[in-house]
Formats: structure tokens, C-alpha cells, sequence
């Protein structure tokens, strides 16, 4: 879990402090999780295509380049308002 997802986070998951969590993590040379590229999940890929890019990142917390990236990838088309 170290360096996957925020320390405290882990911390919460397992019982411990954040400063365990932090100490350990950093014990081990892992760097910290970057909550910027953490996976896409599939709820999130379902959103992608239903709204305007920007608005969709801004809804997720990530870029409007990764989202704009991810549907492109998926081959999901724009979405263009009727």
C-alpha cells in the first residue's frame, strides 16, 4: 500500500499514525503516492465522454490533459451538447 495512495490514508486503512506510515514508507526509499496518477477506475472511465472534458476533470480532481487523454486512448468521442 506504501506509496500507492496517500500516507494517510494508509495510515487510516491499517490502524497506525500517519508519522508510522511516513517514517516506514521513507525507511524503505518509496517514494510518496502522487494522487495525480493514480489509476482510473471503471466508474471514473464511465464519466468520460458524458460532459465537457473540463468539466469532467474538475469533477474527478485530475487534468483536463490526462481526461482529455484517457477518452481519447478509450476511443470514447467528445461530447457535444444538442
Amino acid at each position: 500500500m506504501l506509496g500507492t495512495m496517500p500516507d494517510d490514508e494508509v495510515a487510516r486503512q491499517i490502524g497506525r499514525s500517519s508519522g508510522a506510515v511516513i517514517q516506514r514508507r521513507e525507511t524503505l526509499h518509496i517514494p510518496k503516492a502522487n494522487p495525480i496518477l493514480r489509476d482510473w477506475t471503471p466508474e471514473e472511465e464511465k464519466l468520460l465522454g458524458t460532459g465537457a472534458d473540463a468539466e469532467i476533470a474538475r469533477r474527478l480532481k485530475r487534468t483536463l490533459r490526462a481526461t482529455a487523454h484517457r477518452r481519447v486512448r478509450l476511443k470514447i468521442p467528445a461530447w457535444r451538447p444538442c
